[in-house]
């Protein structure tokens, strides 16, 4: 059995106690601070019977380590958000949602919220996150929606509760008004949901290094160069008989990221067009270190560049002979413990901010001394350098911002 660090152990205690009081405890604990081992032991100190645990489909190895490592006496299923649904009739009395932001879409309701909504009903809940509303604090409507017990109850929709929280405000797009719930009234929400708050940081658990970033500038080979200008400036790309035109703003940008990423998906079909960066990863690279990429074709030409390489981060933590982890930024942005790795390169950059804030932190635990280098393989051509700029102010990269800003 696992001993607890002493904040673990304390977390773990006032989780009890707002659980037995409130229904809900929100741990926003900040990545790599140790959560499923404290949400666990919380569990386990309210005395629960039968625990769903709801993740990552790449996170369930790791939290089910964690379970054996704690062997407390309550049984357990750890699933996916994808899978939850398979398993809604069982006799849980103890719900724990790992990155819980995933739930926060709004102003509708994402499919994850809805699912959970009907499992969870009264049942005790840890909401757990690193990045609880890492775009806007509107996120935490859903995520409190999904138990009885949710301190907005009396707003049973977004909309009503958008009403009183959120500084709704409209913009005239493509011919029609539309409205926005971004701007959400931090101060009003936090005296409504401050009582089910535990949150601590890296600083505070005594992390002696942080996420160090570096851009590394390359030119984009001529003929990638070629295809990015046709797509910025005339929204198709032509070579050789070969049309791929974008249906819309959105997918434009989809294709400058994929050109930008030296690849093309053209009729469902992915178009490799240059394994330049891939090759200059290699060539100034070396030890043990992960690559995170964004489509799919872009892994086709990691593995051809990378022959000695996993997609498993169990295989690559515990191998001394694998020195490269390959994996693609949604899936492994979360849950994901890469302790062995010495940096991340990225590959390509995800449009989302989520994305941004989880995927740097995949290197960082309590113990680590070195800093945590992420590197970014950014074209001077390319689309990568406003994406960045985008999600480090913790936005979307969308076509309303590429159009605003750049």
């Amino acid at each position: 059995m696992i001993e607890l660090r002493d904040y673990q152990e304390k977390i773990s205690t006032d989780a009890v106690k707002k659980l037995r009081k409130y229904g809900i405890c929100t741990l926003w604990m900040e990545v790599r601070t140790g959560k499923t081992l404290t949400a666990l032991a919380a569990a386990e100190k309210y005395g629960a019977r039968s625990v769903l645990f709801v993740t990552r489909k790449k996170a369930i190895p790791s939290i089910e380590d964690d379970y054996d490592l704690l062997d407390p006496e309550f049984k357990i299923v750890v699933i996916n958000y994808e899978s939850v649904h398979k398993f809604a009739d069982g006799l849980y009395d103890f719900i724990i949602c790992d990155e819980s932001h995933g739930m926060g879409a709004f102003p509708k309701p994402s499919l994850r919220a809805k699912r959970m909504k009907k499992i969870v009903g009264d049942k005790s809940l840890i909401l757990m996150s690193g990045t609880p509303t890492p775009e806007s604090f509107s996120q935490i409507y859903h995520q409190l929606w999904i138990s009885h017990n949710s301190p907005f109850r009396e707003y049973p929709t977004f909309y009503r509760w958008a009403r009183k929280y959120v500084n709704i405000y409209e913009r005239y797009i493509n011919g029609r008004n539309m409205r926005f719930y971004d701007r959400a009234k931090r101060d009003e929400i936090n005296e409504k949901i401050q009582h089910l708050e535990i949150s601590y940081t890296q600083t505070e658990a005594g992390f002696q290094s942080m996420v160090e970033e570096k851009i590394v500038w390359l030119d984009m080979p001529e003929n990638v160069q070629q295809f990015f200008h046709m797509m910025d400036k005339h929204q198709v790309i032509i070579d050789e008989g070969l049309a791929v035109p974008a249906s819309n703003a959105a997918d434009a940008l989809n294709k400058l990221s994929q050109v930008s990423g030296c690849t093309l998906l053209v009729d469902g079909e992915g178009m490799v067009l240059s394994d330049h960066k891939a090759k200059e990863i290699r060539k100034r690279f070396q030890g043990k270190f992960a690559i995170f990429y964004k489509y799919r074709t872009e892994l086709e030409v990691l593995k051809s560049v990378f022959t000695s390489h996993t997609e498993s981060p169990e295989e690559f933590n515990d191998s001394e002979d694998i020195e490269v982890f390959l994996g693609q930024v949604q899936s492994v942005r979360e849950g994901v413990n890469l302790r062995s790795a010495d940096a991340i390169v990225f590959y390509n950059i995800d449009f989302s901010a989520t994305s941004y804030e989880q995927a740097r932190a995949r290197l960082q635990y309590k113990d680590r001394k070195d800093p945590a280098m992420i590197y970014w393989m950014f074209y001077k051509q390319g689309i990568e350098k406003y994406v960045h700029d985008a999600v480090k102010k913790k936005k979307n990269f969308t076509s309303f911002y590429y159009r605003n800003n750049f």
